[in-house]
């Protein structure tokens, strides 16, 4: 009986320990509350203190104040006094002083751009490229940064590779097809020309554009950035070992373990197709493509073209082709297939491409813009790897 006294007033104990006294006053219970409240504001006041203190050094980017109608320069925002970020502007505002005077004394009077720029960021990484017009001979040079935000510290060329997984293989491999389309598209240019090095075939140009990186990558100047949500390496070719129109826009070239990819993601805005001479499986099976089509019946020697979408809503018309006496010009026959396509998606023709006058042909279009090609050898010697048909105006 004594022991059972005891392990009653022992609950009765605890309970009255968890429970409110009655006569606690109205008083008492908001002082607890507002202690409560107090230590609330407390934690929120360090959170807040904690996320001040992860704010980035870099801001963002913005016209530079010094910047013209026809010289559009950047000027990179900070918080901070990051020397990094202080010498890159202090680069960016002297390119402009070296430039500003011969652009006035050579190149006055025309109405494009003579600079401008380009950014991306991309998780913690701001990359920024300025396009430059050299202001004596009109080629096209490129300068690039590309930096942490949260630190304000650069980012290497050697970084971003390692980073991307991509090999050297893969870069050689992306510039020589870039450059294979690049020639085949000025093969149709009148002025196109190169005083530096007779370029006889495709392989040369291609040899010549690698050339040009190889020696960027022997200074470690090659200019670069990362770009878009797929995060491609992009690297700028400078242009003083290639012909263009002087103010061709800013093009890079896309870095991709597949040459169909290469040309999708390097195009520009008048480039709605890419086309893959000769895929591998490999590079069939990753394309997946929406359709195929074999050839009228009876062809032999065919030959297989990966054609790609570099924008969404592409619509593409596949179809045979005749030549009309009255235009002296090549104009669709049959169509054969129809299809709508987004950025990557792809369709396979394995077709007949005779030497002489072409039996098929491709359409695309996206509301103004229309594109037509014809399917022949593009060279001398066949072929080249990637085709990335121009729109003309």
């Amino acid at each position: 009986m004594k022991n059972f006294i005891i392990f009653l007033s022992l609950i009765l104990v605890f309970t009255s320990c968890s429970v409110k006294p009655e006569n606690s006053t109205e008083s008492e219970v908001a002082s607890q509350e507002e202690v409560a409240d107090n230590t609330d504001k407390d934690e929120k006041e360090k959170e807040e203190v904690v996320v001040e203190e992860k704010k980035n050094v870099v801001e963002g980017v913005k016209d530079a104040d010094f910047s013209t109608d026809q010289m559009i320069f950047p000027e990179i925002i900070t918080n901070s006094e990051s020397k990094t970020i202080a010498e890159i502007n202090k680069e960016i505002k002297i390119l402009f002083d070296d430039l500003k005077a011969p652009y006035e004394e050579n190149i006055s009077g025309y109405d494009e751009n003579f600079v401008d720029y380009f950014y991306d960021i991309q998780d913690e990484i701001l990359s920024l490229a300025i396009r430059y017009l050299e202001p004596f001979n009109f080629y096209n040079f490129y300068r690039t940064y590309n930096i942490n935000m949260e630190t304000g510290e650069s980012y290497t060329f050697d970084e971003a590779l390692a980073k991307s997984g991509l090999t050297e293989q893969h870069i050689e491999d992306s510039i020589k097809a870039f450059a294979a389309a690049d020639y085949t598209k000025q093969l149709g240019d009148e002025d196109f020309y190169s005083d530096a090095v007779e370029l006889h075939t495709y392989e040369d140009y291609q040899n010549y554009v690698y050339e040009s990186y190889t020696m960027q990558k022997g200074f470690n100047t090659v200019p670069f950035i990362i770009r878009g949500e797929t995060k491609d390496l992009v690297i700028f070719v400078d242009s003083f070992l290639i012909y263009h129109d002087s103010f061709t826009p800013m093009k890079g070239v896309a870095i991709k373990e597949y040459i169909y990819e290469t040309g999708v993601y390097s195009a520009n805005e008048k480039q709605p197709l890419a086309i893959s001479y000769e895929p591998s499986e490999e590079e069939i099976k990753k394309a997946d493509p929406k359709l195929t089509y074999l050839g009228l019946e009876g062809e032999e020697w065919t030959e297989k073209f990966l054609l790609s979408s570099t924008t969404d809503d592409l619509n593409l018309k596949f179809y045979t082709v005749t030549f009309d006496e009255n235009t002296y010009e090549m104009v669709p026959d049959q169509i054969l297939e129809e299809v709508t396509l987004n950025k990557g998606e792809s369709i396979l023709v394995d077709i007949m491409v005779p030497e002489g006058m072409p039996a098929y042909g491709v359409e695309v279009s996206k509301g103004d813009m229309k594109l037509s090609h014809y399917f022949g050898y593009n060279g001398l010697f066949g072929n080249s790897p990637l085709e990335m048909p121009v729109v003309r105006e």
